[in-house]
C-alpha cells in the first residue's frame, strides 16, 4: 500500500501479461473438453454400432421372421434347447436332414424351431412326418 491509503495502480502490462496467460489456459481447457467430447462421441458412435450389428444379427439368427417355421419345444434355456435338438437329430437324422434349428427367446423361454420354411405347406410336411415319428411338433408363423 502507498503512503497515500490507496492501493497501487497495477502495472499494465503485468495485466496483459496476466489475461493472456488465463486466456491461453481457457484455450486449452476449453481444446482438451473438446477432444474429450470428441473421443467419447466417437466411443458412443463405436458403441452404438456395435449394438445394433449386434442386434441386426440377433434379429436375423432369430427372426428370419419370414416364412413358416416348425417348432419342435420352448425351453428354459438356449443349451436346453440345443441338447434337445442333438438329440432330435440323433434319433430321427432322416427326417431332419437338410433342416437347421432356430433358437428363438420368447420371454423367458428359447423356442427349438426349425425353417423358415416358404410355405406353410412344407413346414407342414416336415411336421407330420415328425409326429408320425412319434415326435411332437406345430407349425408357426415366422
Amino acid at each position: 500500500m502507498a503512503a497515500t491509503g490507496k492501493p497501487p495502480k497495477p502495472d499494465a502490462t503485468a495485466v496483459k501479461a496476466g489475461a493472456a496467460k488465463n486466456a491461453t489456459a481457457v484455450k486449452a481447457g476449453a481444446a482438451k473438453g473438446a477432444t474429450a467430447v470428441k473421443a467419447g462421441a466417437a466411443k458412443d458412435a463405436k458403441a452404438a454400432k456395435a449394438g445394433a450389428a449386434k442386434d441386426e444379427a440377433a434379429a436375423k439368427q432369430a427372426g428370419e421372421a419370414e416364412g413358416w417355421r416348425v417348432q419342435l419345444g420352448a425351453f428354459a434355456n438356449e443349451a436346453a434347447a440345443r441338447t434337445a435338438w442333438a438329440t432330435l437329430v440323433s434319433q430321427s437324422a432322416t427326417i431332419l436332414e437338410g433342416t437347421r434349428p432356430v433358437y428363438s427367446p420368447r420371454g423367458r423361454l428359447v423356442r427349438l424351431q426349425l425353417g423358415p420354411y416358404s410355405s406353410r405347406a412344407s413346414a407342414r410336411e416336415l411336421c407330420a412326418k415328425l409326429s408320425a415319428a412319434g415326435r411332437p411338433c406345430f407349425v408357426t408363423e415366422g
